[in-house]
């Protein structure tokens, strides 16, 4: 019972993340294997070792061969030492607790139990939001898990005195109780009090360190590589943050208010089809929902991968080991903030608030703190939201910006990655002969980079998002057909920049602007806020529908003095010509549930909890089944030897398969003799048996004689139980073979 009771507290605390309203945590092939296969495997072989005590081998040979098949999934890393020194804990562990009753090496266990509770309460108090959603699941949890560890501590303290009459233990039980007092008072009052301010996750940016000037301000000089400067946009921007004309990727000319955008209808629709519509399934020429975008400025770039890496083949490549990109590809179960804040005084603060259909967030460039994403499955496919910071720069990219110097040694050696161009020879020079054409000055980065853009006067914007980055194709748009969507101009754009000596990258993510907000956009909105409680508390004004047709990759640049700095590469191009702009199309909204607020078991996700549940009673009872049924074959194997275990064997299948049959089963360990006295027809099994056992002068030929005879013999007496019903049972049994 402790064994069976251990392993499934062990799923609980698996599971239980995974059906929490907010935490969300992402197992991939080989999480999930260590976690939930090989570690309980490892716990159950020491658990089984009494079946094996005839090979000592096996003690060591089974686990070994469990850990070599599982290198090729887990691999040989620190990461994957752990899952391995965890699996080998389990193994002696429970070796050692039920084969030799070292019990007290239990006793570490409940209390790492305590710890992850303790944790899960924490993270569910990581920001306002999380607090919200989990408050009456966080009671649940520790109501459930301390009642659990309070029963595995009771056991783990009783099992030794099982069978044995003894004086209560008062000291020891007294010593159990002081351990158990603090755990239950810290647990329960977790749930009110915000103890987890230290679990803030703190990351440190790439890059180089801001300077601080006399006035304590960082001014994000020459030492600051990815500093926290940066254009909120591509479109330029007055001192108080107002756009002078977005240059979205889906923006009619310079931009234009969205009033000026008409002509595209509104959809609603189940959320399976919406589904198909977003992920392209649907073959229909419409705009799908991705996100809704509360923000306190008109215009954000949520960026998702930065592209740093240039090979000369492939084009830009996202830079994996750049810590942007694994923002956007994490849930964090704490709050994430960025220590390299840049104060300048050309920043601002862009406060979002995002509901989203997308599991994994988007944050613009530069990040300042992210809280968890919360999960909400009432409103899927809109299911997840979050909150973020970033310090978005006031600085105008295109011709108000004063001139800025090139770049000091100290930031070419810093920025050398992105100043990397790895191209042959005969092609770098064609895109030089390019740039010598511009004519573009040597002491001016600012002024080489409005250049460049000045070149894309007469390229012919085309709205869309190609997948096609090869260097190739970069060579096609910019020297053949000089057409091409935001992916061929922001790569052209950044290519062209390195080659000019100015650091660059691509960045791909979503646009969220006002100027894209046609009616349709704010009908949408509309609708949507009437089924969905948070969306209605905030102004539609102050709401940005955020749509698959709203896909962009833009170019940044690091400026002297200011860092990276996002530019929109289109901004000078000829416009898309009219009917193309599938910001125009129609757009699709999936039907929402409303959530019943009154409720105040609303966020916990009954339907999903109920399946993991489900999965567990089924995954246990198809272990025992296939236990048995493994047990079962191996006795039968042995059974068709021809000596002492064999003998044993076919006594010992013939009890089994008895038990399996029956209401009452027989006790396995008595001997074939003392079960004749319960069970009349085993007599002449038993007689010959015990002959067979313990007669050393039988010949060979005897030997076999008697094998044969109670081969038939236990053939015969299970013959009597195969009526229909005992078929049925011995089928589906799941007793344990002993």
């Amino acid at each position: 019972m402790l064994f069976w009771f251990r392993l499934a507290l062990y799923y609980v605390f698996l599971v239980i993340p995974l059906s929490h309203p907010t935490l969300m945590v992402f197992a991939d092939s080989a999480s999930f294997w260590a976690l939930f296969i090989f570690t309980p495997a490892m716990a159950v072989l020491g658990y089984l070792k009494p079946e094996l005590k005839n090979r000592p081998r096996s003690i060591i040979l089974w686990p070994l061969g469990l850990i070599l098949l599982s290198i090729p999934l887990l691999g040989i890393t620190s990461t994957a030492a752990s899952w391995y020194l965890l699996g080998l804990w389990a193994w002696l562990s429970s070796y050692l607790a039920f084969n030799r009753s070292l019990y007290f090496l239990l006793y570490p266990e409940p209390f790492a139990a305590a710890w992850v509770l303790l944790r899960l309460v924490g993270f569910s108090q990581s920001s306002q939001g999380m607090m919200e959603q989990s408050f009456t699941i966080n009671g649940l949890i520790i109501l459930l898990l301390f009642m659990a560890v309070l029963a595995l501590l009771l056991m783990i303290f009783f099992l030794p005195l099982k069978g044995r009459k003894k004086i209560f233990p008062r000291r020891e039980f007294l010593l159990l109780l002081i351990l158990i007092i603090p755990l239950a008072v810290g647990g329960l009052s977790s749930q009110s009090a915000r103890q987890f301010q230290n679990l803030i996750r703190q990351n440190t940016p790439d890059g180089l360190r801001p300077q601080r000037g006399s006035d304590d301000r960082d001014q994000g000089d020459a030492e600051s590589g990815s500093n926290g400067e940066s254009g909120q946009d591509g479109s330029e921007m007055d001192q108080q943050g107002q756009a002078q004309g977005g240059m979205g990727d889906n923006q009619e000319a310079q931009g234009g208010e969205g009033d000026q955008q008409q002509g595209n209808s509104l959809y609603e629709t189940s959320s399976e089809e919406w589904q198909k519509g977003a992920s392209g399934k649907d073959g229909q020429n419409r705009q799908y929902m991705v996100m809704i975008v509360h923000s306190n400025l008109p215009t954000a770039y949520m960026a998702q991968d930065y592209w740093g890496i240039l090979d000369g083949e492939q084009g830009f490549l996202p830079d994996e080991n750049l810590y942007l990109n694994d923002l956007s590809k994490q849930r964090y179960l704490e709050t994430w903030t960025n220590d390299a804040r840049n104060r300048d005084l050309n920043r601002q603060d862009l406060e979002l608030e995002v509901f989203s259909t997308l599991a994994y967030p988007q944050v613009p460039y530069f990040p300042i703190s992210l809280e968890p994403m919360i999960r909400k499955e009432a409103y899927a496919p809109l299911s997840y939201s979050y909150r973020s910071i970033s310090r978005v720069s006031k600085l105008i990219p295109y011709g108000g910006d004063a001139d800025l110097p090139m770049y000091s040694q100290h930031e070419r050696d810093v920025l050398a990655n992105y100043l990397e161009v790895n191209l042959p020879e005969s092609q770098r020079q064609r895109y030089q002969a390019y740039l010598d054409e511009l004519d573009l000055p040597e002491n001016s980065s600012t002024a080489i980079i409005r250049g460049i853009f000045n070149s894309f006067k007469e390229f012919q914007y085309e709205v869309g998002y190609s997948e096609d980055t090869r260097i190739e194709a970069v060579e096609h748009f910019l020297f053949d057909t000089q057409r091409g969507d935001c992916t061929e101009f922001s790569h052209s754009a950044a290519l062209l920049g390195r080659i000019a000596g100015i650091p660059s990258r691509v960045v791909t993510g979503y646009l969220a602007s006002r100027d894209l907000q046609t009616n349709a956009h704010r009908e949408g909105i509309f609708e949507l806020q009437q089924v969905h409680s948070e969306l209605a508390s905030f102004n539609p004004s102050e709401l940005y529908m955020v749509t698959t047709a709203h896909r962009h990759a833009w170019v940044q640049f690091y400026l002297p003095n200011h860092g990276w700095v996002d530019y929109e590469a289109t901004a000078y191009a000829i416009p898309p010509s009219p009917g193309t702009d599938m910001n125009q199309s129609d757009v699709v909204i999936p039907q929402l549930t409303p959530m019943n607020s009154k409720n105040l078991l609303v966020n916990l996700p009954w339907k999903k909890m109920g399946r993991v549940f489900l999965l567990l009673i089924l995954s246990a009872l198809t272990f025992q089944f296939l236990r048995r049924r493994i047990a079962m074959g191996r006795l039968n194997s042995l059974s068709k030897g021809e000596d002492e275990r064999a003998l044993k064997a076919i006594y010992s299948l013939m009890i089994q398969r008895y038990n399996g049959r029956v209401k009452n089963p027989k006790d396995p360990s008595l001997t074939p003799k003392e079960m004749a006295k319960q069970w009349e027809q085993l007599k002449d099994f038993a007689r010959i048996y015990e002959v067979t056992l313990y007669n050393p002068a039988l010949s060979k030929d005897q030997y076999q004689d008697h094998l044969g005879f109670l081969r038939r013999e236990s053939q015969r007496l299970i013959k009597d139980y195969s009526r229909a019903e005992h078929l049925l049972r011995g089928l589906f049994s799941l007793r344990e073979v002993q």
